[in-house]
């Protein structure tokens, strides 16, 4: 279902595909604590585009693609003719033709969205300054089902409680505080 896909945006994803992410990131998760091994990624490299650093989002990814049994490799804007001025499709056709897929932690959207356009390959987008679609189910406090409970079901999409301050709103939206449909990644046709 999601094979090949780009991850630009929660909006790209329909309910079941959400629900699939997060019940197979269980299934690993829960392999990884029994010891389990799970090499669905063996001989697979990702390649992992920062112009904006991050330990969180560096060692989530790359621990990942080890636990998984791939390679992640690091590119800052240093390491590739992007940060030179190197059109974003002349890079992103290249590295297609090297790498299995791409993340990329950028300041503008447009070139999360101009890089997958050119690219052979699934595009991750891991944050602009407009969506951060990979923060989503990155705590267990988020998932409802981490703590042994099914989010509250609507007539067309689930519900989860928004924490305060959250400083994305395309993955959670709503006031702060307030309980929310998750409209973003569910596309709730009523409020």
């Amino acid at each position: 279902m999601l094979k090949g896909k780009d991850l630009l945006s929660i909006h790209d994803l329909s309910c079941e595909e959400v629900e699939t992410i997060l019940d197979l990131a269980g299934e690993l998760k829960a392999m990884q604590k029994a010891g389990i091994e799970h090499r669905i990624l063996a001989g697979k490299t990702l390649g992992m585009i920062f112009e904006k650093s991050s330990t969180r989002t560096r060692v989530s990814f790359e621990t990942g693609m080890f636990q998984l049994g791939g390679q992640a490799l690091f590119l800052s804007n240093r390491d590739l003719q992007i940060g030179r001025g190197e059109p974003i499709k002349d890079t992103a056709r290249v590295l297609s033709r090297y790498l299995d897929g791409v993340m990329i932690r950028t300041f503008e959207h447009e070139k999360v969205e101009e890089f997958a356009r050119y690219a052979d390959i699934p595009v991750i987008n891991a944050l602009t300054d407009l969506l951060h679609p990979c923060r989503g189910a990155d705590r267990p406090s988020d998932d409802p089902r981490a703590q042994g409970q099914e989010p509250r079901r609507l007539e067309d999409g689930v519900c989860w409680r928004r924490q305060q301050h959250d400083p994305f709103p395309d993955v959670r939206g709503g006031e702060d505080g307030h309980e929310l449909r998750r409209r973003d990644a569910c596309r709730l046709r009523a409020r």
